[in-house]
């Protein structure tokens, strides 16, 4: 189900705001978001608007060591403005969960 504007309702007003802002402020908001989530696109995962290069997947190479750059020269349909929205909506995502430790149990 979506919410009033138009994303999953699991999505937190904190991760919405990452959307369409640049700096994750509403007054910085930008016509068109950079990142999107649409269940045809890569079975709904947040990817970056009109391209099928998801979050998790800028996440995985940035992990892995590329720079910023790196990533841009590999795909010439990412930009650095997409790659910092990633990164804020992958930080939003993180912030709006409640992570509990494992914790092992005696047998």
């Amino acid at each position: 189900m979506k919410n009033v504007s138009g994303f999953p309702e699991f999505y937190s007003p904190a991760i919405l705001s990452v959307f369409n802002c640049p700096s994750g402020r509403e007054d910085t908001a930008m016509p068109e978001p950079l990142i999107t989530s649409d269940p045809a696109v890569m079975l709904g995962k947040p990817v970056v608007a009109g391209t099928r290069i998801t979050v998790e997947l800028i996440l995985r190479k940035l992990g892995a060591g590329e720079s910023i750059e790196q990533l841009v020269y590999a795909h010439p349909r990412l930009s650095r403005e997409a790659v910092l929205a990633a990164l804020r909506f992958a930080a939003a995502s993180i912030g709006a969960e409640v992570v509990r430790p494992l914790t092992r149990q005696s047998a």
